[in-house]
């Protein structure tokens, strides 16, 4: 169990490695460039009018006339009509501009309406490119919702004033036919009395009509901010890189599920269940790797194959695993412990060979010159590595400008070079770029695939196994690279594989004798 977080969290730090350079480069690009954007936009300006909508509404009976009301609205009401297309253009008139559509959808699209139920308040939240304009233009507008409200009030109080006149009509009617009749003053008195009442009332309904009171107010008014609100450079900034951080590591996510890699040492074993070699830690400088690391991989190879092979198969999936350092140093702690040894560079596109000995090694022929005639006798470069016998090299000096395979001679050539040499080690080309590796398999005693624990995709890996499965060869086991020294898979290693076609890699407990 704590294997498997471990190696959980060896995962999602490979994968935050992985994608940072380009996370870093894209999100500071983003960054740079929307900053420098919203740092040329215009200043824009927020002011806010603060409006309380009363709970009781308006009743003219407050004021000694005639009882009318009119309801409170609810809050949510007052946004609605704020934002209605009458309000707006009517705001615009107020400020002296035309009330064009065009204007009208500008003022909504910088105007914001947000309400508290529980206090019952509106706020009124204008943007302008100048604060005195954000100022005015709240003001006038909550002055609208104000004088809106009011009309609301006007109206109730006009159809009251309607009443009041028909009934002082009325009144002023009856008046004039108990006058003419002349035998009721009684009665005439009191509708007398009801008449001046009526047109006392009429009066102030008219006198309140003309400044009506609504059930809106303003709280607090609009004032000149001091500070903008847009644009915010530094924060668009961040989100940018925020989201290109965020895209990036989607990309590697995705590209993980599609396409996974293999995560140290342990995972390559558990994918391709072959046995382990050698564990070999990262390395730097022209020189293959340390004496004792050699010693450790001739050892472990020697274990796995029952004894020194006669030629082995250095190979790996992809190039930059460490191929050619772990065939060097194979081959050099095969000569230190006293065994002839020819080391073979067989990728002829791209020979790296030369550049680890090309400084020590004497003069000798191209491998293309042994391949183009088997028949033919040269010698092989010779390489002091500080034993009392050479190591003995064999490499393209230059790269052949069109990629092809070793063609049928390698095979005789490998079995002149197995009666002339104790141990061959053919370093050949990666198998995703020619499938030299499959063509050699069947020849050599055995194949020792090289893995780097922190970058092969395991689709690769994988697929260069099938290759090798196909033909029949011996597969020794894995040597991985670039590896952690505590690596659970450092613990032990196992017996060689034999892979057949058909057949699936599985660690054996027997070993094979060396052919």
């Amino acid at each position: 169990m704590n294997e498997q977080i471990v190696l959980s969290l060896d995962r999602v730090v490979a994968l935050v490695l992985r994608g940072l350079l380009a996370a870093v480069l894209l999100a500071t690009a983003a960054a740079g460039a929307v900053y420098t954007y919203y740092r040329r936009q215009p200043p824009s300006y927020a002011s806010q009018t603060v409006l309380t909508v009363s709970t009781s509404g308006f009743d003219s009976g407050k004021y000694g006339l005639p009882s009318v009301s009119v309801p409170p609205l609810h809050v949510t009401a007052y946004r609605i009509a704020t934002l209605s297309s009458d309000m707006l253009a009517g705001t615009l008139r107020d400020l002296g501009i035309a009330d064009t559509p065009s204007a009208v959808q500008r003022l909504r699209d910088r105007t914001a309406i947000s309400t508290d139920d529980r206090a019952q308040l509106v706020y009124v939240t204008v943007t302008d490119r100048t604060a005195a304009g954000a100022a005015k233009t709240a003001n006038a507008l909550a002055a609208r919702v104000v004088a809106w409200d009011a009309e609301r009030t006007a109206a109730a109080l006009a159809e009251l004033t309607q009443v009041l006149e028909q009934r002082g009509a009325a009144e002023a009617a009856e008046i004039a036919q108990l006058t003419t009749a002349g035998n009721a003053p009684a009665r005439l008195a009191a509708v007398q009395a009801q008449a001046a009442g009526t047109a006392e009332a009429l009066a102030g309904t008219k006198r309140l009509m003309s400044n009506a009171p609504g059930s809106v107010t303003v709280l607090q008014g609009a004032v000149a901010p001091l500070t903008t609100v847009a644009p915010t450079p530094l924060f668009n900034a961040v989100l940018a890189a925020l989201l290109a951080l965020a895209l990036v590591y989607a990309f590697v996510l995705v590209q993980e599920i599609v396409d996974p890699r293999v995560y140290g040492a342990d995972d390559a074993l558990k994918t391709t269940r072959l046995p382990l070699l050698a564990l070999l830690p990262p390395t730097t400088g022209r020189r293959a790797y340390p004496a004792e690391l050699g010693a450790t991989l001739f050892d472990g190879l020697v274990a796995a194959a029952g004894g020194p092979p006669a030629a082995v198969q250095v190979t790996s999936a992809t190039g930059d695993e460490g191929a050619l350092r772990v065939a060097a140093a194979l081959a050099e702690a095969a000569t230190y412990h006293g065994h002839r040894t020819l080391l073979v560079d067989a990728d002829l596109t791209e020979p790296r060979l030369p550049g680890l000995y090309r400084d020590r090694a004497k003069h000798g022929t191209d491998l293309s010159a042994y391949l183009a005639n088997a028949e033919r006798r040269y010698q092989a470069n010779p390489v002091d590595i500080g034993h009392s016998q050479p190591l003995y090299v064999l490499f393209e000096s230059s790269p052949r400008p069109a990629p092809g395979t070793l063609g049928r001679t390698f095979a005789r050539q490998l079995e002149s070079w197995r009666d002339e040499f104790d141990l061959v080690v053919v370093r050949t080309a990666p198998w995703s770029s020619t499938q030299d590796a499959a063509l050699v398999a069947p020849l050599v005693s055995g194949t020792a695939i090289v893995t780097n624990a922190r970058r092969v995709r395991r689709r690769l890996l994988l697929g260069q196994l099938a290759a090798v499965r196909r033909t029949g060869g011996l597969v020794y086991g894995l040597v991985v690279t670039h590896a952690r020294r505590d690596d659970p898979a450092a613990l032990g290693r196992a017996a060689p594989v034999e892979i057949r076609p058909g057949e699936v890699a599985t660690a054996a407990t027997t070993s094979r004798p060396s052919t």
